[in-house]
């Protein structure tokens, strides 16, 4: 049997877990912060000011319920010398972790900083920066910067969850330095310990890019994503523009002005299995592909905004008829994760399991393996997570 390159899980080097043994039972797990109290000067015989302290609740709901089933039948079994159903139900499982994994390193949308192409390179504020040898380091800095702005204890551990790209330049970097360098291969994906930092390496980071579209398409304009599947390797997932709808699969009509056409473009990515006036739905595989895709419409901006979890990256094109309808230059961004560990809450009240279901009426079995949990980034939390904003328009497979 040949193997299976799954992507590696990182979450349990930077979540906190703590809510699993309070969460004893429901689904909803309460964490207070405590409003603020500031010094004030005192004035003497005279009555102090009074603060009032307020303590605000916030909840982390587990209520993210995740499966992969398949069936096997145990004549299959008999004639097959490999353990398929083993097989296939570690892969079921690895792709439950990878899900998770996805999940927890988006919570970067929440962080309460970034360092982007305005702190790195003097570019535009939330715009991804280019990644070189020449500004590795003033990244880092800044983002233990930004922790030391915030009062983040300079003795907690600081983790770095970067992407292939990113790593390869801190490798580079590092090549021929006289500094420490602990190079190594351990739990939860830590490949590297250098600059003050923890590198742990994923492709299931969170990334997005956005869409300037501001006149209607032509008939067979096309958007296009290309992305990586563990499966099939590079794969590309096509929208086209139709003036008719027709039944060919990612056909997106045009509508009656820029505005719905954009709205449309946005509906099929949100619903890829939806076929209905406005939309042809994906192939099944590419309905699974790009499940972890968001879009947003801003009907002011004229823009298309994409966010995925869990995909490292994604390839954008287009092949609009008006050149000045594009993918926004700075904006396809790789979010990469720098945090301390724990910034993130997670319960996992089902761990990824299998289960197998006898068939009524067959010779075989369901394999069913099942996921059941929550996670937020609570106040105190969002503070200890940093935003790497990398621009990942020039990455390639």
């Amino acid at each position: 049997m040949q193997i299976v390159d799954h992507k590696e899980a990182v979450y349990r080097a930077i979540v906190n877990r703590q809510g699993e043994s309070e969460l004893t039972e429901g689904q909803v797990w309460n964490k207070q912060y405590r409003g603020a109290l500031y010094t004030r000067a005192y004035t003497r015989g005279t009555d102090a000011t009074v603060q009032t302290w307020t303590n605000t609740n916030e909840t982390l709901t587990v209520n993210v319920q995740r499966e992969t089933t398949f069936y096997f039948d145990d004549m299959d079994k008999l004639q097959s010398h490999q353990d398929d159903q083993r097989e296939y139900a570690s892969d079921a499982g690895r792709q439950l972790q990878s899900w998770i994994d996805g999940d927890v390193l988006g919570e970067v949308a929440n962080a309460n900083s970034q360092v982007d192409a305005a702190d790195v390179s003097g570019g535009t504020d939330t715009n991804g920066f280019t990644l070189s040898t020449s500004n590795v380091l003033t990244a880092l800095s800044l983002a233990e910067m930004r922790l030391g702005i915030r009062n983040i204890n300079p003795g907690l551990r600081r983790v770095a969850v970067v992407g292939p790209h990113f790593l390869r330049i801190v490798r580079e970097y590092m090549a021929g330095k006289d500094t420490p360098l602990a190079d190594e291969v351990l739990r939860n994906g830590r490949v590297l310990r250098a600059l003050g930092w923890d590198f742990h390496l994923s492709n299931n980071l969170y990334w997005e890019a956005r869409l300037s579209l501001v006149t209607q398409p032509s008939n067979s304009d096309t958007l296009t994503f290309n992305m990586w599947d563990i499966y099939s390797g590079s794969v590309t997932i096509t929208l086209t523009f139709v003036t008719s709808i027709g039944s060919t699969a990612g056909n997106v009509l045009i509508g009656g002005n820029v505005d719905v056409t954009r709205a449309n473009a946005a509906g099929i990515i949100n619903t890829p299995g939806t076929t209905d006036a406005n939309q042809v739905a994906l192939s099944t595989v590419n309905q699974y592909r790009i499940e972890p895709f968001t879009a947003t419409n801003d009907n002011t901006a004229d823009t298309l905004l994409v966010t995925a979890e869990g995909v490292g990256f994604v390839n954008v094109g287009e092949t609009l008829t008006d050149a000045t309808d594009t993918w926004t230059t700075g904006r396809e961004i790789q979010h990469n994760l720098f945090c301390t560990p724990g910034a993130i809450d997670l319960i996992i009240q089902m761990e990824p399991s299998v289960q197998v279901n006898k068939a009524p009426l067959r010779k075989g079995s369901y394999i069913l393996s099942t996921t059941l949990y929550g996670l937020q980034s609570f106040n105190d939390q969002r503070r200890r997570i940093v935003d790497v904003a990398v621009d990942s328009s020039g990455f390639s497979f």
